[in-house]
């Protein structure tokens, strides 16, 4: 009976038409339109139909194909559904009901599938960046075709005329003469659906393509690479809907329809920064590719020249003052490969240079008078650039006064922010306040800083500014600008005319248990942000956390047993207190801040910024210190992983198995489960990866009885143009 039921539903649900209809956007149960990456192909008869429904506490929509004859008649709403509405042109119920769909900046929708037989077979879809044209390519492997659809940087599929030029003749034919069967690139919606020299309306011909070889590659344990295939696998398109509605995870012939999404296999993932050549090493070894951000753009070698995470060769970040003013502010530096890195401080009149060795933990201690500490501008700008790729952690360890930061490079900064501060401790004034510093890396940049102060003012240059006031500066390199105050900045908006790097913390935060701790980040620029989240729950702690919107955003929270839905408008925020596991979906990308303490301790409180599912890697290099000025058993530190269930199996942590969790825990977002895993740690240098290139986030933390840090290990980044 059961397989008769979900055989019915098949049929009920299968484009069975032979003849190419219009195509729509197929999700039901979503929170908007735009979070719809499903398309189906409508039968003849059919149009694209999105339908409104309100429920208490709730409002969701239903989208895809409907037969034309219930949009040319009247038609009675149920009790729950507010609006039934259609449209005839391909991708058009995105709009509709009072909901616009995708934003002015957004690019092109590409068909976006890996590994598949027919193409015929792919319904999902990806929205691409503005840099970004939809790609297919065929690989033959093992007597079949096998396609991989999606988007891809519009320099991969316009070779530069200069590249002979940079390379020498014999590189560039190397090059264009390494191809697929066939890939092919075009620059309109849903238009990378053939392979060939098929006529196609973009008008984008196979001879104005970089032709390349995508393959997977393994290394044995003689050194050789060798090609290996993934487990083919895709789920129907409309397995949300099945898997969420009718628990068809439980049946065997549900479990063939969603294999994904039942967490029977994985689909590989298609990083929207990856190397499309397979001797990038080579080409960077040899003709110093890396060295030229366009070069390594056009080359096709994003991932090998570290253009696609918060690795970098250059960097400008400062340090927030803490309550405490002894001790010591430390950079960690840590890289894959040897090299050097010169520091510049300008405060300081100090310019030197110091090794990186690959195999250790790099510290350089660096004087606390450097600290952000003085209202207005100031030059107290860390200047670090190095010749190889490095991540860079910045830990103040002043008396009981700690915390980190994972400092990002300036290709990945923005121009414009959102302050992420929190709730001083008023016991402690004048010592306490919520503080943010912007740092300039241009020669002439200015910045205007949009107030957000819950209650109260800061006064800067004998000019009292309260809420919604605005302030203009002008920042030159090296210029730090510090502002503090007795009252939260959380939500202030940062808009300048170049990249800037703004920090953000307090100097002692009040936190549930009544005593206070510094706090600290260097926060992502707005467009780096992310629209869906793990929250976790940090291992022996109790955690508050922020949802920051720069711009107006209905965002979608679930805990595994209550669904939200928040309207949050443009430099607001909302706070949830001692939490447990939650999922979260924004209409728009969003910041999220934890905020942890020990359970049993005090004075140990820090602040993360928590990765979204889009800035998860599949590999992170990072330190664990204790460079605590007092020591105070117990000391334990942490990482907190945040994977799909069925891909933690493949975690790696310094070559080896996790046998062991201090914590796990599970979750689903989007049909898909994952795990929270947390492992104790030792101090020094750790690697940890996925041995199947599947994605995740990290978060490092350490503590004693009387102190604190957290910081994420690093993130998967967009490319600065």
């Amino acid at each position: 009976m059961k397989e008769y039921l979900i055989l019915k539903l098949v049929l009920l649900l299968l484009d069975i038409s032979s003849v190419k209809g219009l195509r729509c956007f197929s999700c039901y149960d979503i929170i908007h339109p735009r979070f719809c990456d499903r398309i189906d192909t409508c039968s003849h008869d059919e149009v694209c139909g999105i339908d409104k429904i309100i429920k208490p506490h709730e409002t969701t929509f239903n989208i895809g194909c409907v037969k034309a004859s219930t949009c040319s008649t009247k038609r009675t709403l149920s009790d729950v559904e507010a609006c039934h509405t259609c449209c005839n042109t391909d991708l058009c119920n995105v709009n509709g009901c009072g909901e616009h769909g995708f934003g002015s900046q957004h690019g092109k929708v590409c068909f976006n599938c890996q590994g598949i037989t027919d193409i015929n077979e792919c319904k999902h879809v990806a929205f691409c960046e503005e840099n970004e044209v939809c790609f297919i390519d065929r690989q033959r492997i093992a007597a079949e075709s096998y396609y991989t659809l999606g988007c891809r940087n519009r320099h991969v599929c316009q070779p530069d005329t200069e590249i002979g030029s940079i390379f020498g003749r014999s590189a560039e034919h190397k090059i264009i003469s390494r191809s697929l069967q066939c890939t092919r690139c075009c620059d309109i919606n849903l238009c990378n659906d053939h392979c060939g020299n098929t006529t196609d309306h973009s008008q984008t011909t196979q001879n104005n393509l970089i032709q390349t070889r995508v393959t997977t590659t393994t290394t044995t344990t003689t050194g050789r690479p060798t090609e290996t295939t993934t487990e083919i696998c895709h789920d129907h398109s409309n397995c949300d809907y099945l898997v969420q509605q009718l628990g068809i995870c439980n049946d065997s012939y549900g479990l063939q329809m969603c294999p994904v999404a039942c967490g029977k296999c994985i689909i590989p993932t298609t990083y929207s920064c990856i190397d499309t050549d397979t001797e990038c090493s080579y080409l960077r070894d040899t003709y110093n590719i890396c060295a030229v951000p366009d070069t390594a753009r056009k080359s096709g070698c994003l991932k090998t020249c570290n253009y696609c995470d918060t690795k970098g060769n250059e960097f400008y970040l400062g340090f927030l003052t803490s309550h405490n003013q002894n001790g010591k502010l430390y950079l960690y530096i840590v890289s894959i490969t040897d090299g050097s890195c010169q520091i510049f401080i300008p405060f300081l009149n100090m310019n030197s240079s110091f090794a990186i060795s690959n195999v250790s933990i790099n510290s350089y201690d660096i004087s606390r008078t450097v600290f952000m500490d003085q209202h207005g501008i100031h030059r107290k700008a860390i200047h670090v650039k190095c010749n190889i790729p490095v991540s860079i952690y910045g830990l103040t360890f002043t008396g009981n006064e700690v915390d980190g930061f994972l400092a990002l490079p300036s290709k990945s900064l923005g121009n414009k922010y959102i302050v992420s501060s929190f709730t001083p401790w008023t016991r402690e004034i004048p010592f306490s306040n919520s503080n943010f510093g912007i740092i300039g890396i241009h020669q002439s940049t200015n910045v205007t800083i949009h107030f957000r102060i819950a209650g109260g003012s800061v006064t800067y240059n004998n000019i009292q500014y309260r809420n919604n006031d605005t302030l203009s500066i002008h920042l030159t390199e090296f210029d730090t600008f510090y502002l503090s105050s007795h009252y939260d900045f959380s939500g202030t908006l940062v808009a300048a005319s170049n990249p800037v790097v703004v920090m953000s913390g307090v100097r002692t935060s009040y936190l549930r248990n009544g005593w206070g701790n510094h706090m600290e980040e260097m926060i992502l620029p707005n467009k780096q942000l992310g629209r869906d989240f793990i929250v976790p729950k940090l291992y022996d702690s109790q955690c508050n956390f922020r949802i920051f919107a720069p711009e107006h955003s209905r965002v979608r929270i679930n805990n595994n047993s209550l669904i939200q839905y928040l309207d949050i408008q443009g430099g607001r925020f909302r706070e949830f207190e001692n939490y447990n596991l939650y999922t979260m979906q924004s209409s728009d990308p969003v910041q999220v801040q934890l905020y942890c303490n020990g359970v049993t301790s005090t004075n140990d409180a820090f602040m993360v910024t928590l990765p979204s599912v889009q800035h998860f890697k599949s590999s992170y290099t990072y330190p664990v210190v204790n460079d605590f000025e007092t020591s105070y058993p117990p000391q334990h530190f942490y990482i907190t992983v945040i994977i799909k269930s069925n891909a933690k199996t493949g975690l790696l942590l310094d070559d080896k198995d996790i046998v062991k969790y201090e914590m796990i825990s599970n979750i689903t977002l989007a049909s898909t489960l994952y795990s929270v895993i947390t492992v104790e740690q030792s101090v020094g240098l750790h690697e940890i990866k996925q041995n199947n290139d599947i994605p995740f986030g990290l978060i490092v933390f350490g503590r004693n009885k009387y102190s604190g840090y957290g910081f994420p290990a690093g993130f998967a980044t967009k490319i600065n143009p």
